[in-house]
């Protein structure tokens, strides 16, 4: 089914039946909360969810919102806070929390972040979830002595769903993975690509990044632009990368729409050298099936890359590479995030705010649905030290209202980042 225009322009996604998943992973009650750092502790924030929700739709509607336009999904960078603090993304991402000056969230009921390919069992489930959400993964970052320490949520979590374009950050960071894999010495963002043999339509990848999460160039430019970057991988590398990540088994052959940019892509140096060539054939295109765990999971790798294990890590990739992509996700025009810290009351309160995120939206059998997938770190400056927080989350919703859908969206994450600050995850 064709996208919904939008300003800016909708992603898009081909339509198809949803095949069937593996079950979610079996959930168990939270346990205590971390504990607290030494000195001094603010008192717990408290929300009235109603009122929140309440709230939001107040701003939809003093925004004439529809589902060309949304409050929060189509804010952009602009409007943002924390636009200041974007293009030092990377480097907030990989600040460690150690000695006196910043502290962690701790120990407590937190353990080691997974080794790649080995798939989370223990979601610990999420019942303040509203109505309108129907696939959730959380996981909670608290490094310890040199270890990134994790805790995981969910709400479906493993069930391979139709994420629209927040899929697209997964063609990015796999192609990634793949080019430093051949590599290692080159930065991605100062590759080209281009059509196979034709110097001419050479583009630059940071600015094809750029393209796919602003919108800048509307749906139909980040639609082609990702599916170029997909095919670049093929569909069974594509797949191959997602799953040998995350030990969930996916579908991801598709493109965005209508098509991509080039019939067969190759990148090169911006001498003209080649060093990759995408498949001779992309392979059947199916549909994307993929699960907030997976989304989760591979935008925790990238962030806490310099904080995770070679065996932990997005095989291959390199740091001066995945900054780049994080970066691009700086410009994501959904600001949720920056919608919940504001609801808190935490403006001012914290810093080093780091905000990389992807959105999907689409329209499908009577129904919006809305994805945002989001990675963020900040310090809590109410905390005497500070304590830094991390946490790498997916929320996917349904709804026949686009307005409902998004203030419902923006309301689950301002709770998220509530029980963040109040060592409630």
């Amino acid at each position: 089914m064709p996208s919904i225009p939008r300003t800016p322009a909708a992603p898009a996604r081909p339509t198809s039946t949803t095949p069937a998943g593996p079950a979610p992973a079996p959930a168990r009650p939270a346990t205590t909360p971390a504990a607290s750092t030494t000195g001094w502790r603010p008192a717990p924030i408290q929300l009235d969810k109603a009122k929140v929700m309440a709230d939001f739709m107040a701003v939809q509607k003093a925004e004439n919102s529809s589902g060309t336009h949304l409050s929060f999904l189509d804010r952009g960078l602009a409007s943002s806070p924390f636009k200041g603090s974007a293009p030092q993304v990377w480097e907030s991402f990989g600040v460690r929390a150690e000695g006196q000056a910043v502290q962690s969230s701790g120990a407590a009921g937190f353990s080691a972040f997974p080794a790649r390919g080995s798939m989370v069992q223990d979601f610990r489930p999420m019942p303040f979830l509203g109505p309108s959400i129907k696939q959730a993964a959380v996981v909670v970052g608290s490094e310890v002595n040199g270890t990134m320490q994790t805790r995981w949520y969910g709400q479906q979590a493993t069930l391979p769903s139709p994420m629209w374009s927040a899929t697209k950050s997964l063609n990015a960071l796999g192609l990634i993975s793949k080019l430093n894999q051949l590599r290692p010495d080159l930065k991605v963002e100062d590759l080209l690509i281009r059509q196979s043999g034709s110097p001419s339509t050479a583009i630059p990848l940071k600015a094809l990044f750029q393209d796919i999460t602003s919108y800048d160039n509307g749906a139909q430019g980040s639609n082609a632009g990702a599916g170029a970057l997909g095919r670049m991988l093929g569909g069974a590398g594509r797949e191959a990368f997602v799953e040998s990540n995350t030990g969930n088994d996916v579908v991801f052959n598709s493109n965005y729409g209508a098509g991509t940019m080039f019939d067969r892509p190759e990148v090169v140096t911006r001498t003209g050298e080649r060093v990759l060539l995408s498949p001779e054939t992309p392979g059947a295109k199916v549909t994307n099936r993929i699960s907030a765990y997976d989304l989760t999971r591979v935008h925790a790798q990238a962030a806490w890359h310099t904080r995770l294990t070679p065996e932990q890590r997005l095989p291959g990739a390199q740091g001066h590479s995945i900054g780049g992509w994080m970066r691009a996700m700086t410009e994501d025009t959904a600001r949720y995030s920056d919608a919940a810290l504001k609801k808190l009351g935490l403006e001012g309160k914290v810093s080093k705010v780091a905000i990389a995120s992807k959105l999907g939206f689409g329209y499908e059998a009577g129904k919006y649905e809305a994805v945002y997938s989001a990675v963020v770190q900040f310090n809590d400056d109410r905390f005497s030290p500070p304590r830094q927080r991390t946490m790498s989350f997916t929320l996917r919703g349904e709804d026949t209202s686009a307005t409902r859908l998004d203030s419902q969206l923006a309301t689950d994450v301002t709770e998220l980042f509530r029980r963040l600050v109040n060592d409630e995850l």
